[in-house]
């Protein structure tokens, strides 16, 4: 399992740079056209219906230009899976329909499909070693730091039943304490739902109080 954010990132930048080459061709051959063919009399301009030549022309430009997008994404996806390959773990097979969602691990002979109306779980190999968790953590952390610069706070809290995980907990918080946050943890409550259900008591207990006290107490 590697991760290949980049490489899909890089190859998003190569099409999006070749449409907006070919967006402004485009336009440019439009404007020239328009100025260069005006006429001011309602008579149709008398001219040839088909150009052969520029038309073959127009046709191999964009012939090659998809030949060399293809040759660049199929190279890309080697790329990509020869990287996933190296960085070794398990190998994960997706298939998504929908909402409906397959992982398909072909090394363990295990297909795991969701029911009508759940969703598909990822499961991890207990054999799988840390790179699982290492890249976890790492991408919390950034999403961690990004939203604090944004926000302008120096604090990191770091909740939920996912970091129930003491792997994941532990990585996540040594991430955001080498950039210089702060980092928060449940300590006297659970991390997980319980924690919700303390706060929800904690509002029902605050306002069944103010209600006393205004002589609004409902029976």
């Amino acid at each position: 399992m590697g991760d290949t954010r980049d490489g899909y990132s890089d190859l998003f930048g190569i099409y999006v740079a070749i449409a907006l080459a070919i967006f402004a061709v485009v336009v440019v051959v439009l404007a020239f056209v328009v100025v260069r063919f005006r006429s001011k009399s309602d008579e149709l301009p008398r001219g040839r219906d088909s150009h052969p030549p520029r038309e073959a022309s127009f046709a191999a430009v964009i012939t090659v230009i998809v030949a060399g997008l293809l040759a660049v994404t199929y190279n890309a996806m080697a790329d990509l899976s020869n990287g996933e390959r190296s960085a070794g773990g398990p190998t994960v097979e997706v298939t998504a329909a929908k909402w409906k969602w397959r992982f398909d691990y072909p090394d363990y002979g295990v297909s795991e499909r969701a029911p009508d109306g759940a969703v598909a779980t990822l499961f991890v190999p207990v054999d799988t070693d840390a790179k699982f968790h290492n890249a976890l953590a790492a991408a919390t952390a950034t999403a961690c730091e990004r939203a604090a610069a944004r926000y302008g706070t120096g604090t990191a809290v770091l909740s939920g039943g996912v970091f129930q995980n003491r792997t994941l907990l532990q990585r996540t918080a040594q991430l955001l304490r080498n950039a210089g946050l702060r980092v928060l943890t449940p300590e006297l409550l659970p991390a997980n739902d319980g924690r919700i259900a303390y706060g929800q008591l904690a509002v029902a207990s605050a306002r069944l109080a103010a209600e006393r006290g205004n002589g609004h107490v409902r029976s």
